[in-house]
């Protein structure tokens, strides 16, 4: 965890409004997701933090997706997801 906190003071740690604003999106989008488990955040003391690397890595996905409106983008990243997981699909 004291890692994890030094890493924030060097830039390397992002909170979720960080990863709004870097995105250019409402921060409750990005809640949303969060606790949809689309992005990969650690919690830290009640806190969750998005690795600047991670997000790096998310952020060319998220970029290259097809552009597509609320409803439809996100039962893709669902579906995707759940394959990734190996879960079934809901019937």
């Amino acid at each position: 965890m004291d890692e994890m906190m030094a890493n924030s003071q060097e830039g390397q740690l992002l909170t979720i409004r960080q990863v709004a604003e870097k995105v250019g999106i409402r921060a409750s989008t990005i809640y949303r997701w969060h606790a949809r488990g689309l992005l990969p955040f650690h919690t830290v003391e009640g806190r969750s933090y998005l690795i600047q690397e991670d997000f790096s890595q998310w952020l060319e996905t998220w970029l290259k997706r097809p552009r597509r409106t609320g409803r439809i983008m996100e039962r893709e990243w669902q579906e995707k997801r759940r394959a990734l997981l190996g879960e079934n699909s809901p019937q």
